[in-house]
Formats: C-alpha cells, structure tokens, sequence
C-alpha cells in the first residue's frame, strides 16, 4: 500500500522563498542594467554583405574606432539596433544602414560606391555620428582583434578608397522608399556565409517540485541546457529547453510505504514569448525517463524500474538581471502517459491502475553565453 508523505513543508517553504527572492530581483533589474551600462552606447549590430567584402568584426571595428563608447551587445539589451546591408548592382555595390530606437520611426540611409569595402566604411562612418555626438571623422587606432589598418600614408583615413560614396536621406519620395524595400530584400539573399546568427546559449541549475503520477510529492533538481534566437518577436521565437535532473519523494513518517525515483529528461519548445527583459514563455513540454520504485517496511522487499512520460504545458517566466545571469521561474501541467497500476502475485493481477494528472514547479539561474 502506499503512504501519503507528511514532511514536504520545507521543500515547498524553500521554493516559495526562492520565489520571493526571483521577484525582487526582476524588480530590481532595471536599476542594474542601468548601472551596468552607464557612459556606454550599447547596439546590436547586425550585418549581411556578399564574401568579397570585409567580415563583420572588422565592419564593427571600423565603427568603434569612431566611438569607443559603443558597445556590442544583445538584442534584448540593446539601446539601439544598427543593420548594414550591402548588395552588388550596375553601378559598384549599394548599401542600407537601418538605425531602430525604442519608441521612434526607424532611420536609413543609403550609400552607393565602386566598391564593397568602400561602402560599408562610409556606412559605418554614418552610423557612429548617428548613434554618438561625440564620434570623431577619422579613425581610432586599430583594434587589438586584427581589425583593419589605416592607410600607409598616415592620412588616418582607410586606403582604397575611389570617388566618395554618395549620401542620400529616406525620407524623400516614394520611389527612393521602394528602392530601399528592394535593397533589404536584395541583402536577405546574400551568400549565407556573410551572415551571423546571434544565438544566445544559457546553462544553469534547476530545483524542481512536483508531483508525478499521484498525491506523492517529489523534490530534487538537475542542469538545465537553453538556446534564443535574437528575434523578438511574440509568434514562433526560436525557444528551446533540455533539462536533465533527478527526483525523489520527500521522506515518509511512517512504514511500511514504496517510495519511487524518477530520473529523466525534459524537453520544452515555446512558440509564444512576450515581454523585453523580463520574458513570459508559453511552452509544449514534455518529460520523459525511468521511475523507479522500491518497497520499504514490508517482510519482502521488492523493487521495480518503468519507462515514464508525459506530455502539458509550461508557462515559463524569466527575467534578465544582467549580460549575462537570467533568474526563472516555470509552473507546469501535464498528464501522463504511463498508468499507474496495483497488482498482486502472482500473475501479478493488475486490481486498479490510475492516471493523475501531474503538476510542478522549478526555478533556477542560467548563464548566457
């Protein structure tokens, strides 16, 4: 027979706390980044040209040494998103800088020059007098990264360069607007080595509580493994989960009792997301593993191993406190898919087999890489 465990108050004390703990800190969040990023510009920097032109470290390196107030960072940190496109066409080469702020209209501007090199470089000349009051016309020293030189004359201008590209403003006519509709399109169909994807890992512990198939409570925890995308937008984000970890049952008072394990593997995908900093995730999960369960108290003791699975919903609230530490916090439903069964020997005679439904609750911290 199984007993209902009676000491599973501090566990759920402990979460409740950690739980207070996370929310304060999500509070307390902006005041930090704020902290974090003071005298700095922070932007995220996205680039597309085709393989003959310079990468996109020594694009960025031509902006910074304009302004080293700027700083590189995510999208969902960022004060300000700057996007470079630089596409071939009859004349040399085209290129689009896109500068976006929170709240205003997006600002382009579009350059046209005899070569690649010497269009990203009038680009990047554009944005950091966009972005920066205080950025100078010509070139820093070069970066310690291997960024381009200056020319070997010592004018501190980069060498190669022909006829100076041409500056125009968007907000002209109609048909200047369609071209740069048509410039953005052109980018996106660039060789997709000259692209980067801004994949955002995150690894951290987990502290789990749940109850598994029946009244029986489970307490442990395990690593959880995350990947973001750096789109923001709220349908189909790329969102994706993998936790590892192990649970057992809070201690019985009393024998005889079967006390189970479960060690497994949880898998989540979220295709809903909304929020900036602080994100709420609507996610399918699904856990699978081993449940292990042994007899404790009776004459003979027995013990026995069974695939376990299930499938629900996980609503998944994480909250940026800084570059590079998220806090989480992930209540769950879901409903299994292995049936609990009661049997006798021998045979055994299955004499009743139920199927709750499951509920949890975990937190924990991820690393961003």
């Amino acid at each position: 027979m199984h007993v209902i465990p009676r000491v599973f108050a501090r566990p759920l004390r402990f979460l409740c706390l950690l739980a207070l703990v996370w929310s304060g800190l999500s509070v307390a969040e902006p005041a930090l980044a704020r902290a974090e990023t003071a005298g700095r510009i922070l932007i995220a920097f996205e680039y597309r040209a085709p393989t003959a032109c310079m990468d996109e470290e020594q694009a960025f390196s031509l902006l910074h040494r304009r302004s080293r107030r700027v700083a590189r960072t995510s999208p969902v940190l960022a004060q300000q998103h700057l996007r470079m496109s630089v596409v071939p066409d009859a004349s040399g080469y085209r290129g689009v800088l896109t500068v976006t702020r929170a709240g205003q209209r997006p600002e382009r501007r579009r350059m046209t020059g005899g070569s690649c090199d010497e269009v990203v470089e009038a680009l990047a000349l554009t944005a950091a007098l966009s972005i920066d009051p205080d950025a100078t016309v010509t070139l820093g020293p070069v970066e310690p990264s291997g960024a381009r030189g200056d020319d070997a004359d010592g004018s501190g201008e980069p060498g190669g360069l022909g006829e100076p590209a041409r500056t125009t403003s968007d907000d002209e006519d109609d048909e200047r607007r369609r071209e740069d509709a048509e410039d953005d399109d052109a980018s996106s169909t660039d060789d997709d080595s000259s692209t980067r994807a801004h994949l955002q890992l995150s690894v951290g512990p987990v502290l789990a509580l749940a109850r598994l198939m029946d009244h029986t409570m489970h307490l442990g925890g395990g690593i959880l493994f995350a990947v973001s995308g750096p789109e923001r937008s709220t349908g189909l984000p790329l969102e994706a989960r993998v936790s590892v970890y192990g649970l057992t049952e809070t201690a019985s008072v009393r024998e005889p009792t079967l006390r189970t394990t479960f060690y497994g593997a949880r898998l989540a995908y979220c295709p809903l997301r909304w929020g900036g900093d602080h994100f709420l995730l609507l996610c399918p999960v699904s856990q699978l593993g081993l449940l292990s369960a042994e007899s404790r108290g009776f004459a003979e003791g027995t013990s026995t191993t069974r695939f376990f699975a299930t499938l629900g919903l996980e609503a998944w609230s994480r909250a940026r406190i800084s570059r590079h530490l998220d806090l989480w916090l992930s209540p769950s439903l879901e409903v299994p898919l292995t049936r609990r069964r009661f049997g006798v020997a021998p045979g055994p005679e299955v004499l009743a087999s139920t199927s709750a439904v499951a509920w949890g609750i975990a937190a924990g911290a991820g690393w961003n890489f």
